[in-house]
């Protein structure tokens, strides 16, 4: 990625290099650099959070102002006990219900629940099925969905009304909603009071649940396939529109199968082996491989034509975006531009700039926008730039 500053002008630019076109961002913060941005993109206020004094079985005496009397302070340090013990006892019974019944994917997706499976989890927690249902629901999405706060849980720091309190207010969060929020509490400290817990834990699962309802500019793109007249009698164009990302690699997949195929065919003619992928006898007759062009076809009517039996390298091609900074911070709308020629709306330019963990900065003439004869640093974005 490149960033290109216009000569004694503030107008940089950035030039995002994206090597997988097309392919979707990962929804789940599962990496600690994927953590930090994704706390780095939240409100000041919910990030780390920290407490001012630790809370610990200790120090509870003197914050319950009873450390003059014995008998008082080890009635309070029990009820911390006891807390601790129900915590743990929680995690455990949450990891015994969720091997009860596994499904692949999210559990709302699941038809219904096993009917032994539930009988088993009602007779064990000794509750209605009906009841069982819910704690088997909860169960699953407390491994699966919060496994990190859930180890929480079993070390005894999180106090189990915290926990179920999370669980209970993330419901209609999708999952991989869930598992940022779980990324997000997880750095948070146990120490803070509980109202402070809630009441942040209120606002984070309000700010994941707008970010869901936001409307994706990529997503909201034109995508068709329209059969429309050739330019000859008796033929017809197949145009398909659509996101560049999405077309460029789709374009570069059948351009280097292609290509593939050709070079086999050629190898074949060189060294007199049977030739692949010419069924019409074409190649053989000819002395030529394929054109580019005729084989690009034939690679799209797979009925006819595919490249079964040639290795086709792996795709390797660059993405070259370049932005303008105003752009990226939001105080423009100047589109990017794809290879220097393709213009990009600003939300796509911003949305691939922010998936490139690579930049590189560059300077253009502030009159003519030319790129100066100066090398480009590289730059390696923070979590809160990304």
């Amino acid at each position: 990625m490149s960033i290109t500053q216009p000569e004694h002008s503030s107008g940089d630019e950035i030039a995002d290099d994206a090597r997988d076109a097309g392919r979707p961002e990962a929804a789940a913060a599962t990496s600690d650099h994927a953590v930090d941005a994704l706390i780095a993109s939240l409100p000041a206020r919910l990030h780390r959070v920290t407490a001012r004094q630790a809370r610990t079985r200790d120090a509870l005496p003197e914050l319950g102002g009873c450390a003059d009397d014995p008998a008082l302070s080890e009635a309070a340090q029990r009820v911390w006990d006891a807390e601790r013990a129900t915590a743990l006892a929680l995690a455990a019974q949450y990891r015994a219900l969720a091997a009860l019944h596994e499904v692949e994917g999210e559990y709302e997706d699941a038809c219904e629940l096993d009917e032994v499976e539930t009988l088993r989890a009602a007779l064990g927690l000794r509750v209605t099925r009906s009841a069982a249902s819910w704690r088997l629901r909860d169960a699953y999405q407390a491994v699966h969905h919060f496994p990190r706060t859930l180890e929480n849980l079993e070390s005894g720091s999180m106090p189990s009304a915290w926990f179920q309190k999370m669980l209970k207010t993330s419901q209609k969060l999708s999952e991989s909603s869930r598992r940022d929020l779980d990324a997000v509490i997880s750095t948070w400290s146990t120490d803070i009071s509980p109202e402070r817990f809630f009441t942040l834990l209120r606002a984070l699962v309000e700010h994941l649940a707008e970010r869901e309802s936001r409307p994706d500019p990529v997503a909201a793109l034109e995508r068709t396939v329209e059969l429309l007249p050739g330019a000859e009698a008796g033929t017809g164009t197949l145009r398909i529109t659509g996101p560049i990302p999405e077309i460029l690699a789709r374009w570069k997949s059948i351009d280097e199968s292609a290509r593939a195929v050709q070079a086999a065919q050629r190898a074949a003619l060189r060294d007199g082996t049977p030739v692949p992928h010419d069924p019409d006898g074409v190649v053989r007759e000819t002395g030529r491989a394929l054109p580019l062009t005729r084989l690009r076809y034939a690679l799209i009517d797979a009925a006819e034509l595919d490249v079964d039996g040639v290795a086709v390298p792996a795709e390797r091609f660059r993405l070259n975006v370049t932005v303008p900074v105003l752009t990226l911070l939001g105080a423009s709308d100047q589109p990017g531009m794809l290879d220097g020629v393709t213009p990009l709306p600003p939300s796509m330019a911003r949305s691939l700039a922010g998936s490139c963990t690579v930049w590189h900065r560059v300077l253009t003439s502030a009159s003519s926008g030319a790129f100066l004869p100066l090398p480009a640093d590289r730059v390696t974005p923070t979590p809160a730039m990304l």
